[in-house]
């Protein structure tokens, strides 16, 4: 059973109350004092109402722990901080939040308003943003919305550097990130090259023997038989209390694909005619039955405590690729995933000395992608398939 997630709690609401209710009284005796002499200033407007809302700023050890937190401090930025109280923005309350969820009315077509009219004016094109470990994915994806919304290129992360009682901040910084839909297709990421699928497979084997280094690991074995073109789609999912790592061949056409499932099943059809005329013995059969289609992805799993230990399996895992040389990667969480999850499975995927992330963040509330109908049919006729040839491996079984 995994220990209980260490997220300190916010101040305590009746400290809050006494020190929001002396403020109010400090506020008013100035006033009188202010009236008393003559005087003619008036407080600054807007102030009382960001006084009021009494969104406290993150203390380091309620930020994520992250392996990768030495990149440098951001410049020429706006910050934000989300916590479940609500947003800041350059230390200045700007909005509550409900548990740390944005609230229907102060959203747009999935956009902040009010956050939005904040960063556009001074405009500037790097988000430093604090946030709070159990903010969930949701509010962290439409900020990330809203910033680009506002024209914003960059956002730098600001986390706990890793370390037993780390107190200790840091930044990990992801530039040009972009938003993505939730698709089982390839996502354009721009700024990097993206890499291929042969990669992948050349670099499977030492993959997955780093994985198996995981006290947690679930680790996707190196198969015999993987298709060969495309590109690579690399996927850090956080989910519940796990964190995935996960590699898909994608930037394949239908026309294609249909090709490949054309020529495997002429060549199944070839092994069972074969089998039938006793060119083919039982064994060589089932070999080929027990090697299924060739493989166009591998998933990697692991507890999610195997992100935030030092050094982590997850960076162990995906260094024989993405190590050296950039990888673009898609983000993807649910709804209620806790930041905490995602923050440091980036960091662990991308550790300092690592090539830095660029990434594509998918939008949790766009529809679920579907399997087309060409992939429908692909499965449907592949499983059909393999039922002849295992039907014909039975009953050449009774005949001997």
């Amino acid at each position: 059973m995994l220990p209980p997630m260490l997220t300190p709690s916010p101040l305590n609401p009746s400290i809050r109350s006494r020190s929001a209710a002396a403020s109010r009284w400090l506020a008013v005796a100035a006033s009188v004092a202010l009236a008393a002499c003559g005087g003619e200033e008036k407080a600054e407007e807007g102030g009382g109402e960001a006084a009021g809302l009494d969104i406290p700023a993150l203390g380091v050890l309620e930020l994520p722990v992250s392996a990768r937190a030495s990149d440098g401090a951001p410049s020429g930025h706006r910050s934000v901080d989300l916590s479940p109280a609500g947003i800041r923005v350059d230390d200045a309350g700007l909005m509550p939040l409900e548990s740390g969820k944005v609230p229907a009315a102060e959203r747009q077509d999935n956009v902040i308003g009010k956050l939005k009219s904040a960063l556009a004016s001074p405009s500037k094109s790097v988000l430093a943003l604090a946030v709070h470990a159990s903010i969930p994915y949701e509010t962290l994806a439409l900020t990330l919305e809203t910033a680009k919304a506002a024209g914003m290129r960059d956002v730098a992360f600001k986390v706990r550097k890793p370390g037993g009682g780390s107190t200790e901040a840091g930044w990990l910084t992801v530039k040009n990130f972009s938003m993505t839909p939730r698709t089982f297709g390839e996502v354009k990421i721009s700024g990097v090259q993206p890499r291929t699928w042969d990669e992948f497979a050349t670099a499977w084997d030492p993959i997955y023997q780093a994985c198996r280094g995981a006290q947690t690991g679930s680790c996707a074995y190196v198969q015999s038989n993987v298709a060969k073109g495309g590109n690579l789609k690399i996927v850090l999912q956080a989910a519940g209390q796990g964190v995935n790592v996960n590699f898909f061949r994608v930037g394949i056409q239908n026309e294609e694909l249909s090709d490949e499932e054309k020529k495997r099943k002429a060549e199944l059809a070839a092994k069972k005619e074969a089998f039938l005329q006793g060119r083919l013995s039982q064994t060589d059969l089932e070999k080929e039955l027990l090697e299924g289609p060739p493989a166009t992805e591998a998933l990697f799993q692991f507890r999610a405590r195997e992100a935030l230990a030092t050094p982590s399996p997850v960076s162990d895992t995906i260094a024989p690729l993405c190590g050296k040389k950039a990888c673009g990667a898609v983000v993807s969480a649910e709804l209620p995933t806790m930041s905490v999850r995602v923050v440091s499975l980036i960091g662990a995927a991308f550790p300092d000395g690592a090539a830095p992330p660029v990434l594509a963040f998918e939008q949790p509330w766009s529809e679920k992608p579907k399997l087309s109908k060409e992939e429908i049919a692909a499965q449907a006729a592949e499983s059909k398939t393999e039922a002849a040839l295992q039907q014909a491996a039975a009953a050449a079984a009774e005949g001997e």
